[in-house]
């Protein structure tokens, strides 16, 4: 199976992960003190996937701790939204199954566009 297929399925899995621990603490979290759009839930929750995937493939080379932290307050400050609301967001969204299966099939056309648009600039080199 090629890598790229690899990150799709460890998505998935990682996001059913996700859902599960979500459903196991809270059954029914409550509604967010400030609830954002789905859409913004999904876009966010994916870009959380692509910043781990960099992470992962910078491990090697910088101090991933930092790096990471770096990441993600820099993910967070030019959203304006707060780790505290975004994680009040996915709890709630994720607990409630009609709206985590519409975010896992957001999140799922983010990662295909961003496969396709990975491998039209390798074929274009």
């Amino acid at each position: 199976m090629q890598p790229l297929m690899n990150k799709k399925y460890l998505l998935k899995l990682a996001l059913l992960l996700l859902i599960g621990l979500c459903a196991c603490n809270n059954l029914s979290a409550p509604k967010p003190s400030h609830k954002l759009h789905i859409d913004t839930v999904a876009v966010m929750v994916a870009n959380c996937y692509f910043i781990e995937g960099e992470i992962y493939v910078k491990q090697q080379t910088y101090d991933m701790k930092d790096y990471a932290i770096v990441k993600y307050d820099s993910f967070f400050n030019q959203r304006g939204i707060s780790k505290e609301i975004f994680i009040e967001n996915v709890k709630y969204y994720f607990t409630h199954k009609k709206y985590a299966e519409e975010i896992m099939n957001k999140i799922d056309e983010l990662v295909e566009q961003r496969i396709t648009a990975l491998k039209d600039s390798l074929n274009k080199q």
